[in-house]
């Protein structure tokens, strides 16, 4: 890292890189701008160490964002991605939906209060991508001035997403005709347990209606994971149950030669 820093021109964070023994978590809370987040990003390259990259607040922009991601691709271990506040928008999310694809660690990933939904080729190619996911259960994308049009493709991506857990749409502008959408999709789902719309301009039936829907989603879990725990439960007697026949059944074995020892005994 400092050596690229070196080469890039630009200043070294003091005790960035150092491992933080508990928390594996890689935490940058300041302006550092697209060439740091480069010297990041190459330091992370082959690392299999940190758990968790955070760059708050940051301003890396669409550069420093597809740096950050691309060498993410093919980290073995990263479970947590926050780039809240940095100005990334549809060309950056493009490169978040490619480390999206490829992760098969991740699972949450934040962009709050960025700007992907506006073109909304950004939030497009985010949502396609989810499509294919099967480790993010957490997704936070406040703030991002994601139209109707980007809550449809979130919608269609529902519909073939079996892992997202909890979804926060909060503050953004999908409207009505965008929770809408959400609503029907819903109706493909059985994963998706929190979807937070407030600030969205959704009219309240339709906001019920979506509560509504998630809650007897959450029901429907309830009662397979009741069913779950039956099965594995009858497993288990079964599993005991043939290893008492198995004992019985040697001892049965048994009988004969004991009856023949009982004779010798007695004669």
């Amino acid at each position: 890292y400092e050596r690229r820093s070196a080469e890039l021109g630009v200043e070294v964070l003091p005790g960035l890189m150092s491992p933080h023994c508990t928390s594996r978590r890689l935490s940058v809370c300041q302006a550092i701008g697209e060439k740091v987040a480069a010297a990041i990003a190459y330091a992370l390259k082959g690392d299999t160490y940190f758990r968790q990259v955070e760059l708050i607040n940051t301003y890396i922009g669409d550069c420093g964002a597809a740096a950050i991601c691309e060498a993410l691709q093919s980290h073995p271990a990263i479970e947590v991605l926050i780039l809240k506040g940095n100005n990334i928008r549809a060309e950056g999310a493009v490169a978040v939906a490619r480390l999206v694809e490829a992760t098969r660690s991740l699972k949450a990933l934040s962009l709050e209060w960025n700007n992907i939904g506006s073109p909304e080729s950004g939030i497009a190619a985010l949502a396609q991508a989810l499509r294919v996911n099967r480790t993010i259960t957490e997704l936070d994308l406040r703030n991002n001035k994601i139209t109707a049009e980007g809550a449809r493709a979130l919608a269609q991506m529902l519909t073939a997403n079996q892992t997202l857990v909890c979804m926060d749409l909060r503050f953004n502008k999908i409207g009505t005709a965008g929770g809408s959408a959400l609503l029907e999709a819903l109706g493909c789902n059985n994963t998706l347990s929190g979807l937070a719309l407030i600030g969205n301009e959704v009219d309240f039936a339709v906001v019920r209606q979506i509560e509504a829907r998630l809650g007897a989603c959450d029901r429907v879990r309830q009662e397979l994971r009741c069913q779950a725990d039956a099965m594995q439960q009858t497993q288990q007697s079964l599993a005991e149950l043939s290893h008492r026949y198995r004992c019985v059944a040697q001892e049965a074995e048994r009988v004969p030669c004991m009856t023949e020892e009982l004779k010798r005994c007695e004669c």
